[in-house]
């Protein structure tokens, strides 16, 4: 699986990816910060990348490869690392699906499937 980081999401999540194997970019390897959201959803979809967010309106996007929307319970780093944690154990067993939308926490992950 591929994944691209957004610009609100730590850099150190792209190496935490990255260190089980992930090919993690981030936004701001391809100065794509601050680029309206279809913007950036298209470079996902031509690059086959996952998009991990904190940006709860990528819920309503469509036309994903897959989007996985962190919701910590506050944004904190080890907060945000445990959550990685856990996306992680569960991508181990199950790749995220075109057009799913990942809602991830701290104790669980539901999954929604857009048209």
């Amino acid at each position: 699986m591929k994944f691209k980081i957004d610009e609100n999401i730590p850099i150190s999540v792209k190496n935490l990816l990255m260190d089980f194997n992930f090919d993690t970019r981030s936004v701001y390897e391809e100065s794509l910060n601050g680029v309206k959201d279809k913007i950036l959803l298209d470079t996902c979809v031509r690059e086959k990348r996952i998009l991990i967010t904190l940006d709860l309106g990528f819920s309503k996007s469509k036309g994903s490869i897959g989007i996985i929307i962190l919701r910590p319970s506050k944004q904190s780093l080890s907060i945000i690392k445990n959550i990685i944690n856990l996306l992680i154990k569960v991508l181990r067993k199950r790749e995220v699906e075109e057009h799913e939308i990942w809602i991830v926490d701290e104790t669980r992950i539901r999954i929604r499937k857009k048209i």
